[in-house]
């Protein structure tokens, strides 16, 4: 999938210099970021969901520790 990021000339400088100190194109250092960023997400979500499955699977316990 084509995708089209218009970043600041401040950003675009920055992603750049950086490539280039990975001896990395721009393309694979923004792959490599919007992957570790959703990965991020997705174990945040995951996260959150076990701790809302484990309040209500233990909701009776959880009154009795207040």
């Amino acid at each position: 999938m084509a995708t089209v990021l218009n970043l600041s000339p401040e950003l675009a400088e920055r992603v750049r210099i950086l490539a280039a100190a990975e001896r990395r194109s721009q393309q694979q250092l923004l792959i490599r970021a919007v992957e570790e960023y959703v990965d991020r997400h997705e174990r945040t979500e995951r996260a959150r969901a076990f701790g809302a499955q484990f309040a209500a699977d233990n909701a009776e316990l959880m009154e009795r520790l207040k």
